[in-house]
């Protein structure tokens, strides 16, 4: 049975682990009406792994992710005028009140394309479909809502479990104490869309034996973890999803690592 501690601490990174769950599909809806010219912004992986999140595999694996209890690293990457960027330059330019790096949340940005409303357009998703400049200024919304949930929930974490934030997204000790005293206010400048679906490099013989040559390949973090949950590779794969190196020796769920540190605290409290 669960302490209050873990209860606790499993409650909010549920809440954590969903959140992203709930960025990704939105950011899945969003490219379903994206027309090709003009999406650069929007897209945070190449055309095949862009096209793969519209294919069967995709509702099966995200699914799964969200069904997931847990994790080593976040599914999410912060993204800043088209490149990605650490966690810790994301959240010291919110510290920091960097305006340069967040994009502007233009109001007119879909309508003032190249296409008139109800137009046929090839979509990023490989089909042709008709532009709803309208749809997708909602579709974008539910995207910012969405991120302001997830890094509200990170700055709760922050506070309750500094050492989960800590080797959840890769930050140094002294950025968490920071993140700590963040509030909504502090994120009234993100308009857009900055946190994107992550994705993992590796070889291509990882998720198997092989006698070919080994090349490189990419998947979606959320791909990774649902094929790791599901048995379909080898669960030493999760591995790929950890973002601090510093703790790459420290080989087990951060959950049950934290679970653990919690019990004992919880026990020395007791008995003090």
């Amino acid at each position: 049975m669960l302490n209050n501690s873990q209860q606790v601490l499993q409650q909010t990174l549920n809440r954590v682990f969903q959140g992203e769950i709930t960025i990704i599909r939105a950011y899945h809806r969003l490219l379903s009406g994206l027309p090709m010219v003009g999406s650069v912004s929007y897209i945070a992986g190449n055309q095949l792994l862009t096209h793969r999140l519209f294919t069967p595999g995709y509702k099966i694996a995200i699914d799964t992710a969200h069904k997931a209890g847990g994790r080593l690293g976040s599914l999410l990457i912060p993204r800043f005028r088209n490149n990605e960027v650490s966690w810790e330059k994301f959240f010291t330019a919110i510290l920091q009140y960097d305006l340069n790096n967040f994009p502007e949340g233009d109001p007119e940005e879909f309508h003032s394309s190249l296409y008139k409303d109800g137009e046929e357009v090839d979509l990023v998703n490989g089909t042709k479909g008709l532009y709803r400049p309208h749809h997708l200024l909602n579709f974008r919304e539910r995207i910012i809502d969405a991120q302001f949930d997830y890094i509200i929930e990170l700055i709760s974490v922050a506070r309750l479990f500094p050492e989960f934030i800590s080797l959840y997204l890769g930050l140094k000790p002294e950025i968490v104490q920071d993140i700590q005293e963040l509030s909504a206010s502090s994120l009234k400048h993100i308009k857009n869309a900055v946190l994107f679906p992550r994705v993992i490099n590796f070889k291509s013989d990882s998720f198997g034996e092989s006698s070919a040559s080994p090349r490189k390949a990419s998947a979606w973090a959320f791909e990774v973890l649902a094929d790791v949950k599901r048995g379909h590779v080898k669960n030493e794969l999760i591995e790929l999803l950890r973002y601090d190196t510093q703790f790459t020796n420290v080989r087990q769920d951060i959950v049950s690592h934290l679970n653990s540190n919690l019990f004992a605290r919880d026990y020395d409290e007791v008995h003090d």
